[in-house]
């Protein structure tokens, strides 16, 4: 990951810098600013800390510029199709003075405008500064999904953005009061949802959207959204053929993601998830895959979520020739906390930042880029609520009558706290009480920290 920032009329050179170094360890390979100040006295800076993962050199210093220095950028990201938008730009004409997908970026939007962000496959946050009108105009991006962070600033004609809440926090005026709406959104929901912070005045750039900032104005439009096909839908192909295409794609997907100049390891807790991407890395790769698995001393696996048995991670890395690296860490989560809050900014309900921090400390020693299985419960519907959620349908089919009958059943059953039902209770008497809902609302309630609100209460 880098870390990005810029300010227009929010500060100055040592803002950017401080902004800047407070990201450091974001990008421990190459720092950077740029800026300019306006003959009508208004001024404009990027910044950037680099982890150079493509083109080590120095030819990937950032902030970028084009050939007549007319376009700069500061990004944050890995685009996966870049060498096929580089080559296509070259036949237009284009030269490029480095191997990164940094300046492919830069030369796609000399090519095509705004419309660039709709031919990047990949992950990013990126600031670019077009000087080439009289008028200097800050582009803002954030890719498809939101994986990389784009946090900002607004009021006036000052604008400031960064990878973290805390870089914008450097900047004169830009004050760490709470959003008491965002605090009520986390209680619901164990997060805020975007454009919102837990900070009043600071913004997420959402998922899918890019912006303009030009004269004071900030413009947000929305460039992609997740579409499905309708619930009726009739496919063509059987399910084994989907399942194929399914097989090709992800092995697609797991390919594009280990281009890199520096070693790339992955997580591996023998799941599916991370599984299946260290067996697609396997079949990739010419050399052995670096896996790193987290566990802790045998005394603390015990309880209602029994941890795996770190030996099937070991056995599973060995299935594929790979190497495996054992982590065993004392569960002292307390003594965590503080470094994990300053890392965050946001509070957070996944307990899963911890063994997550824990893995990038230890595999930094050897690898640069992980991969993972996040994601994969949300794209597979991997997780309880999505079972909790079709129960609720089907327990609609069952005459009201008897449903009466079926609830004061499941509302007296005992919470089975320290045993692996636990989970399956709590959802059977979420799912219980919240099937005369509509599906919409009924998903909502199943979702929620706390009982049903009512959508009023939190849009």
């Amino acid at each position: 990951m880098c870390g990005i920032s810029g300010i227009v009329n929010h500060g100055d050179d040592e803002t950017l810098r401080r902004m800047t170094a407070v990201q450091a360890h974001r990008g421990p390979d190459d720092a950077g600013i740029w800026s300019r100040r306006f003959p009508d006295g208004s001024y404009m800076g990027l910044g950037s800390r680099r982890l150079a993962i493509i083109d080590l050199s120095p030819s990937g210093h950032m902030p970028m510029c084009n050939e007549d220095r007319s376009v700069w950028i500061t990004y944050n990201g890995e685009i996966y199709n870049f060498q096929d938008l580089r080559r296509e730009l070259q036949s237009k004409g284009h030269r490029f003075a480095s191997e990164t997908d940094t300046e492919v970026i830069i030369h796609l939007y000399e090519e095509e405008g705004e419309e660039c962000v709709n031919r990047l496959n990949g992950m990013f946050a990126f600031a670019i500064c077009d000087l080439r009108s009289g008028t200097p105009k800050l582009f803002l991006a954030r890719d498809h999904f939101g994986v990389k962070p784009f946090y900002y600033f607004h009021e006036g004609d000052r604008f400031a953005f960064a990878s973290e809440i805390k870089a914008l926090l450097e900047v004169p005026g830009v004050e760490a009061e709470l959003d008491p709406q965002s605090l009520h959104q986390y209680l619901t929901f164990l997060w805020v949802p975007d454009p919102r912070t837990m900070f009043r005045g600071i913004h997420k750039l959402p998922a899918g959207h890019c912006a303009t900032f030009r004269e004071g104005r900030l413009k947000i439009k929305q460039y992609w959204d997740l579409t499905f096909p309708p619930a009726d839908a009739a496919y063509s192909r059987s399910e084994d053929e989907l399942a194929e295409e399914i097989r090709e794609r992800f092995g697609r997907s797991v390919q594009q993601q280990m281009i890199s100049d520096v070693p790339v390891g992955a997580f591996l807790s023998a799941g599916l998830d991370s599984s299946s991407i260290v067996a697609m890395m396997a079949q990739a790769s010419s050399q052995p895959i670096r896996t790193y698995t987290i566990t802790f001393p045998k005394k603390y696996r015990i309880g209602e979520n029994t941890l795996d048995d770190p030996g099937v991670a070991r056995r599973l890395a060995q299935q594929f020739g790979c190497e495996n690296h054992r982590i065993v860490v004392e569960p002292n989560v307390a003594d965590l906390l503080p470094r994990l809050t300053w890392h965050m900014d946001e509070p957070t309900a996944d307990p899963a930042i911890i063994t997550a921090y824990l893995v990038c400390r230890e595999a930094r020693k050897t690898s640069t880029v992980l991969l993972s299985g996040v994601g994969g419960d949300e794209l597979f519907a991997g997780y309880r609520k999505y079972v909790a959620h079709y129960w609720g349908a089907t327990y609609q089919r069952i005459p009201l009558a008897l449903r009466g009958v079926v609830q004061r059943t499941v509302e007296n059953l005992p919470s089975m706290r320290g045993s692996s039902f636990k989970g399956t209770v709590r959802l059977l008497k979420k799912m219980s009480r919240s099937a005369s809902l509509s599906a919409t609302d009924r998903f909502e309630n199943i979702n929620l920290l706390t009982g049903f609100p009512g959508r009023t209460r939190w849009v």
